[in-house]
């Protein structure tokens, strides 16, 4: 099916003048492929298909999926046979658009033959890539699948919500029992709880390990079902424990009462995908992740104290580890252009959002959906801004955190040279807040898939790669938070420290430690 598309995608291109990613993305595609959409609404529940693409290609593409010739739609290496009498090898061979290493292959396993687990491993490993498999084997296996985060913006990025939202737990106060009585007073979100088959959390580095207690026994209660952790909703929870940690408690999910009833399995994956090109650097980090840093490892560090990492114009993105030095940073940034070039114009460019539900929704919830999206509600934008991509694209060599500038407007829109030579046109695109359920739009919102990224957050870093970053470690002030700074760069080549640190800024947690070399 994939090819067919493929096919349809190349004389589409060829017939408007176009290049193929103009027509439908590869990602587009693969979840086109997968989707079994038997309808034009079928295709509006699929990430990436807006009513323009719709109306342009719409109709093509159902009567394309709608082929009768079932081999066609077979992914290779699986046999029609298969489809009705699974192997598990089979499966995790067939997905055809996701390469997978063989510790990924173990996870996905794992989870095919109904086990809860922990997928962990350091920053760079896979792990988003493994949630996405296991996303559309659920699918094809008709499995409730919900996909989840602790946080906003992780949740918006896997295509979930947070795990407090979806399970209507609101902040998670409260015993188990007022909160499992609550549950059972709504009818909807009680049946969310008791059709589920697979529940995916992300991040889970910072789930409180009380909460994880409560929902265990919310799970049992609710599902009728008290002999069985999680009432029979099989887990896989995703996350580095030596990345940032809980807050609001001093102890980690691992540490929960339930974890070893509820836990069948902890995967490690130890095969770095992100720095693999650089094994200097992948080095590093490994050590530094444990709290470690050898005579070598320092010194090469200090080399990077002062160095100059920008290119053809794209300075590399500072890394703060506070919220209000991120936004001084950026608002002085935009100042400084403005001031060295008088008369220089600013266009401000707002996020909209519709429901295709047609719910309506708050002010105040509506502003709280806002900021958990990675787009910025509003931006504002001059020649000179640097900016960060919030889009993965292999078509034109982008990724989300791919660094550019800004060099100039062209119908009122930021054209953007990347590091990698590529200017571009940037024009506004969805970004779906999704029933994590069921995959379908609650809600979009439109946004240019940019953002001003003189400087971020590495609480916001946590989840996205970058070209080049320069960081302070001197200012880190918990454990793992160093790490995750420096995690975020794919080389030693795109680091810039502005100061000298001490090796007592490097620390990871002596508990968390334990728990990976147990």
């Amino acid at each position: 099916m994939i090819s067919k598309l493929s096919t349809y995608r190349t004389q589409e291109s060829r017939k408007r003048g176009v290049p193929a990613y103009c027509v439908f993305s590869n990602n587009v595609m693969n979840e086109t492929a997968i989707s079994a959409a038997k309808s034009i609404e079928d295709l509006r529940n699929i990430k990436g298909w807006g009513e323009k693409m719709i109306l342009n290609y719409g109709s093509d593409v159902i009567q394309i999926l709608a082929d009768p010739n079932l081999e066609g739609a077979v992914p290779p290496g699986l046999s029609i046979e298969s489809l009705t009498a699974p192997d598990v090898h089979n499966e995790v061979e067939a997905e055809s658009d996701i390469t997978l290493n063989a510790g990924q292959v173990a996870a996905v396993e794992a989870v095919i033959l109904g086990k809860s687990i922990v997928l962990t491993g350091e920053a760079g490993t896979g792990k988003t890539e493994v949630v996405k498999y296991i996303r559309n084997k659920a699918r094809k296996a008709r499995l409730r699948l919900a996909l989840t985060s602790t946080t906003g913006t992780s949740a918006l990025l896997i295509g979930g919500t947070t795990i407090h939202s979806y399970l209507g737990i609101g902040r998670g106060d409260g015993s188990w029992s007022n909160l499992a009585t609550f549950i059972s007073s709504k009818p909807a979100l009680k049946k969310r709880w008791t059709d589920l088959d697979i529940l995916v959390i992300d991040e889970v580095s910072m789930m409180n390990p009380e909460l994880f207690d409560k929902l265990d026994k919310i799970g049992r209660f609710i599902r009728n079902n008290r002999r069985v952790p999680w009432g029979g909703i099989k887990l896989m929870l995703c996350g580095d424990f030596l990345q940032l940690p809980v807050v609001g408690s001093d102890k980690f999910l691992f540490e929960a009462e339930s974890f070893d009833d509820v836990i069948d399995e902890v995967h490690i994956l130890t095969e770095n995908v992100r720095q693999e090109g650089d094994q200097t650097w992948s080095r590093i980090l490994s050590s530094i992740r444990m709290g470690e840093l050898d005579d070598e490892a320092y010194s090469t560090l200090l080399l990077r104290v002062g160095t100059d990492v920008a290119i053809d114009g794209v300075k590399p993105t500072k890394l703060y580890s506070r919220n209000d030095q991120v936004d001084r940073e950026n608002a002085r940034s935009i100042l400084n252009l403005l001031e060295a070039r008088p008369g220089l114009e600013t266009k401000s460019y707002h996020m909209t959002s519709t429901s295709p539900t047609g719910k309506r929704y708050s002010k105040e919830a509506l502003k709280k959906l806002k900021e958990q999206c990675i787009a910025p509600e509003v931006m504002e934008l001059c020649l000179g801004a640097q900016v960060m991509y919030l889009r993965n694209n292999t078509d034109m060599g982008l990724s989300n955190g791919s660094r550019g500038v800004v060099v100039g407007f062209t119908e009122q829109l930021p054209v953007v040279k990347f590091m990698n030579n590529l200017t571009l046109t940037v024009y506004p695109e969805e970004f779906t807040v999704n029933n994590a359920e069921h995959g379908t739009s609650e809600l979009i919102l439109k946004q240019l898939p940019i953002k001003v990224a003189f400087a971020i957050s590495i609480h916001k870093s946590q989840g996205v790669t970058l070209d080049c970053v320069e960081v302070d470690i001197s200012k880190c002030f918990c454990d793992g938070q160093a790490y995750v700074a420096l995690s975020r760069v794919k080389t030693l080549n795109g680091l810039s420290l502005t100061t000298k640190f001490d090796r007592s800024n490097i620390s990871a947690n002596p508990n968390c430690i334990e728990f990976y070399k147990e």
